[in-house]
């Protein structure tokens, strides 16, 4: 089926000392050999503690030039939670490792960019979107 529809799922703890509540989290899929299509009206956020408790997002992509989903959560997460995001996107037609670059963004007026890293991700099958 070449119209595989998938839960990317990235998650997110925010250290006990953290000055700032976050706000704001970007999902910047780097050059690869095609380019994931994400559905961010479709985007879902939770907050996990003892369970899982779904929070209010703004969700939309960026793609001038390059490739990204923005989520702005309408409830920050505090310091000592842990968000749990999940991305609704097609699978690559092509298999390989395809690469996120995850970056936050607190709460506040001029919020200043945390890059985190990159997320990875392999897809087995060429040609099958599996």
């Amino acid at each position: 089926n070449p119209d595989i529809i998938s839960k990317y799922i990235f998650e997110i703890e925010i250290p006990q000392n953290a000055d700032n509540q976050l706000k704001t989290i970007v999902i910047n899929q780097q050059q690869n050999l095609e380019t994931i299509t994400f559905f961010p009206e479709r985007s879902q956020a939770f907050i996990i503690t003892e369970k899982e408790r779904s929070i209010d997002l703004n969700s939309t992509i960026k793609t001038e030039g390059k490739n990204e989903i923005a989520v702005t959560l309408l409830q920050p997460v505090k310091s000592g939670e842990k968000l749990k995001l999940v991305i609704v996107g097609r699978n690559p037609m092509y298999g390989g490792i395809y690469q996120f670059g995850v970056t936050v963004y607190p709460e506040g007026n001029n919020p200043q960019p945390l890059y985190l890293g990159n997320a990875r991700f392999a897809f087995d099958l060429r040609g099958g979107r599996y």
